[in-house]
């Protein structure tokens, strides 16, 4: 086989290049939509209007996708039969988070990446939200398979109300 192969663009910078193509997907899809800090997008979809949580465990349901909609995993099964991902081992059950004050606590206690911490920082019991975060906030340079480097992620959040 022969391939032709032509280079389109040399990113120089990729910390300008991940906020361009975020702000660029956010004016896309969420008209209006600014970061709450840099390479760190967040909106409530449906604010449940309950109190903040202060601490303790809380249960998550959650989408995880790239900015081109593929989804990269998720904690509802009907949503990763339909991206099929679906793994007859996975129970689907929410993600039972131990929530803190602080950030860095929250990112150990769950090994989870900070973008998605810093997502639930943002809400409250029975709330859903879309959360969008740089690979700072990720995956980093590194990437995670299935996740590349620099790769910007999205998140859909929705807590569970309190019991």
């Amino acid at each position: 086989l022969i391939y032709e192969i032509e280079l389109k663009e040399v990113i120089t910078n990729i910390d300008k290049w991940e906020a361009d193509t975020m702000r660029r997907y956010a004016a896309t899809h969420y008209p209006g939509l600014d970061t709450l800090s840099s390479h760190f997008y967040f909106k409530t979809l449906h604010d449940a209007g309950t109190d903040t949580i202060e601490s303790g465990t809380v249960n998550v349901r959650y989408i995880g996708r790239l900015l081109d909609g593929w989804v990269f995993d998720t904690n509802i099964a009907d949503t990763a039969k339909k991206y099929g991902i679906y793994d007859p081992e996975n129970d689907y059950n929410a993600l039972e988070f131990q929530y803190s004050q602080d950030i860095e606590t929250m990112e150990k206690d769950n090994s989870m990446v900070r973008g998605f911490c810093m997502g639930l920082k943002e809400m409250s019991y029975g709330d859903e939200a879309f959360t969008m975060f740089g690979s700072k906030y990720g995956y980093d340079f590194t990437g995670k398979d299935p996740i590349g480097p620099y790769q910007p992620l999205i998140f859909w959040l929705h807590i569970e109300p309190k019991e």
